[in-house]
Order: structure tokens, then C-alpha cells, then sequence
């Protein structure tokens, strides 16, 4: 259990990191406002009065990497879970299949995470983030989490 925590925060704060610089590096390119990208974050927990205080920008970064190591520790459970069901996940496999796995899964679980997350959760939660970050460009920063992820995984499997 202590590993799972300990993989699955690690693998989740690197993931939501790799979130927060592509976001970074779209904004720096003018493609928005990280300001408001991490107010819209704090706005979904505690309304527009904290969102938009000095402390907003904070706050968002926080609950980003707070919920990037949940959703760390989550999708590392699972995939313990997996990899004790399917042979080619074993360490005793072929390390290039093992390696396209374990790719693929971190793939369609981060996507499947962006899905849900901008199709049923934040319309019902957030809409106004939906026009700060639309969808599609949400899609590359999730999956940016899921290479990384990926990487880390495969790195853990040998």
C-alpha cells in the first residue's frame, strides 16, 4: 500500500506538472491566460470571491497538483491491477510489448480522464471553464500527463 501511494502521488504530481507547462507554454505564446486558467480551477471549488483573489492563482495550482496525485494513485492501482491479469505485462515478458502496453494503457486512461472531465463533469460543474480551456486544447496537455505517466510506468516495470 505504502508503494502504491508513494508511485502513484509521484507518477500523478509529474503528470499534472506536465499539465501545467503546456499549459504555461501555450499562455507565453499568447494563447491565453494562466492566471485565468488557475483562477477557473480554484472558481470550481470555492466560487468567483476566492478564485479571483491574490490567492486564486495559488489555490489552483494546488488543487491541480492535489488532484493530479489522486488521479496518480488511482490510475497506479489500476494498473497494478491490470498487470497481475494479462502475461505480456509481467516482468518476465518481452520488454518492447510490455513497453507498447503499458504505453497504451496510460494513453487511453488519460484520455479517458480528459473525456469525462470535459464532457460530463465540467458542463455540469464549470462551464466557464470550458471556454477558458476548450476541450481540444485540454486534449494534448492530459496526454502530455499520460506520456509521462507511461514513461514512468515502463520505467517502474523493469
Amino acid at each position: 500500500m505504502k508503494k502504491i501511494l508513494k508511485v502513484g502521488a509521484l507518477i500523478g504530481f509529474v503528470g499534472a506538472l506536465a499539465e501545467v507547462g503546456y499549459m504555461s507554454l501555450h499562455a507565453w505564446f499568447g494563447g491565453g491566460s494562466a492566471r485565468e486558467v488557475l483562477s477557473s480551477v480554484t472558481y470550481t471549488f470555492f466560487g468567483s470571491e476566492v478564485a479571483w483573489s491574490n490567492t486564486g492563482i495559488l489555490l489552483g495550482l494546488a488543487i491541480h497538483l492535489g488532484l493530479g496525485v489522486i488521479m496518480g494513485v488511482a490510475i497506479y492501482s489500476l494498473y497494478l491491477f491490470v498487470t497481475g491479469r494479462f502475461e505480456a505485462l509481467k516482468k518476465e515478458g518481452d520488454p518492447a510489448i510490455r513497453f507498447s502496453y503499458i504505453m497504451a494503457y496510460s494513453m487511453v486512461a488519460l484520455f479517458a480522464v480528459w473525456a469525462v472531465n470535459f464532457y460530463v463533469i465540467l458542463p455540469q460543474v464549470n462551464s466557464h471553464f470550458l471556454q477558458v480551456v476548450p476541450p481540444l486544447l485540454a486534449l494534448p496537455s492530459k496526454l502530455s500527463f499520460g506520456l509521462l505517466m507511461g514513461l514512468m510506468l515502463s520505467r517502474e516495470a523493469e
